[in-house]
């Protein structure tokens, strides 16, 4: 009990009957705070989703691809959507549902199947466990890294193999030992019998000298088995591991010229078709020789595109120039068209108009013939040009026949308007139009 002071109060200070009062207020607001909180447990309820449609758990998993048996170690779990029963690996998905089962994209989420999680278009607040893809993808990139820290460490001389300065000492060696000449080539061959050159020796020959063991099929050397080395990074190979595949040359073209000799794999496209006059073949390793073959393959690449690159822009040209061309033969077609009806129609008169047009016409005769010999020459410069690619032969087959069907429709016109000029206008007028051809003939003709 609460002991009070002799003045009816308590020792802290409240009087009998204000302190009964506060316990009252106290009991007032635990009920209250009671009733409150078995108000919202109620209300919780009401939004927990039903039980009512879940189904009676069989001894299978519902799935049928999964078929797997439920027990007390693999427990059976309902999907909230179809109420169906399945194992724990079937129920990794998961939707938003209202109280009744429904896809709401306001509702909590809930474990369902994967039939229920696919059903409908409605894709917000749908979940899926990736965490064996997220862990898996994790691991891969831990081992690339790890991977990565271990090259980065290796100072081994064959990460440090640079493919294109080899190819360059060989290059320089050769020219320097043998040069343009047969003779040199051939008295180098007789010395590398007995010893091979330093310029044939990469900077890691040293350490591939003293290997007694094939660098690829580790087999043993021997007096039967010879020890052999590739001339770019010198690992020490038995015959069979290596080949003689390698060619340094002098193209027999360029031996007069002061060039630089050239590296190539025989029997790959871009290696002379017959073998130089002045070339060795080298021995070279399985892996060097691959690196080669892409080397030398986009180099073949590279040149025909440059090539390729060099005949569409010679098309790009003359059809610019024919186009012009045929502009011009057009508009002064018509003109001299134009001028022979006229004349047609004034034949009976002669006066000041009909001399006039006279020298028009001859003018205009002259312009015509001139632009048609100058759409023949751009033809024949058409049909000199060799397509790289069957994109380029087929826009220049369609530009050349557009060139020619021109030529003929415009020649023959050309040449009906001629006859027709012939037949109408009299000895004189023609005497004149020739005079006035001829004259204008010595004249240069710019474009």
């Amino acid at each position: 009990m609460m002991s009070t002071s002799p003045s009816g109060r308590s020792p802290w200070g409240f009087e009998g009957e204000g302190h009964s009062a506060w316990n009252k207020q106290v009991e007032l607001a635990g009920l209250t705070a009671d009733t409150a909180a078995s108000s919202t447990d109620s209300e919780n309820k009401k939004k927990e989703i039903t039980r009512k449609h879940w189904k009676t758990p069989g001894s299978n998993c519902s799935n049928k691809e999964c078929k797997v048996k439920l027990s007390l170690i693999q427990r059976a779990h309902h999907c909230r959507r179809c109420g169906g029963t399945f194992c724990e690996n079937c129920l990794q998905y998961k939707r938003r549902l209202n109280p009744l089962a429904n896809p709401d994209p306001d509702g909590k989420r809930y474990k369902v199947c994967q039939q229920c999680f696919e059903e409908g278009g409605d894709s917000e607040g749908v979940i899926i466990n990736l965490t064996g893809q997220f862990l898996e993808l994790r691991s891969q990139c831990q081992q690339v890294q790890s991977a990565a820290k271990r090259s980065i460490g290796d100072t081994s001389w064959r990460q440090r193999f640079d493919l294109e300065a080899e190819c360059r000492r060989l290059i320089s060696g050769f020219k320097a030992a043998v040069g343009n000449s047969e003779l040199k080539r051939s008295l180098h061959e007789v010395k590398t019998i007995i010893l091979v050159p330093d310029w044939q020796k990469s900077p890691y020959w040293k350490l591939e000298v003293t290997a007694d063991t094939c660098q690829i099929c580790k087999t043993k050397f021997t007096l039967i088995r010879k020890k052999h080395h590739c001339r770019l990074c010198s690992k020490s190979l038995c015959a069979s591991c290596s080949s003689k595949d390698l060619l340094v040359f002098i193209p027999d073209e360029e031996r007069s010229k002061d060039t630089d000799p050239k590296l190539a794999i025989i029997k790959i496209n871009g290696c002379p078709t017959v073998e130089p006059e002045v070339s060795l073949c080298l021995r070279i390793c399985k892996s060097c020789q691959d690196k080669m073959v892409d080397r030398q393959l986009n180099k073949v690449e590279k040149d025909l595109m440059e090539q390729s690159q060099d005949v569409f822009t010679d098309l790009v040209r003359l059809h610019t120039a024919t186009q012009k061309i045929k502009e011009s033969v057009s508009r002064q077609l018509t003109e001299y068209q134009t001028i022979v009806e006229s004349l047609e129609d004034n034949t009976t008169h002669k006066d000041k108009d009909s001399k006039s047009n006279i020298k028009t016409l001859a003018k205009s005769q002259e312009d015509v013939a001139d632009y048609l010999s100058q759409l023949v020459v751009k033809i024949q410069q058409l049909k000199k040009l060799k397509p790289e690619s069957n994109a380029q032969a087929i826009l220049f087959k369609n530009c050349l026949k557009s060139n020619c069907d021109f030529y003929m429709e415009n020649h023959y016109q050309y040449r009906d308007q001629t006859r027709k000029l012939s037949e109408s206008a009299p000895p004189d007028v023609l005497e004149i139009i020739q005079r006035t051809v001829d004259k204008n003939d010595s004249l240069p003709f710019t474009l």
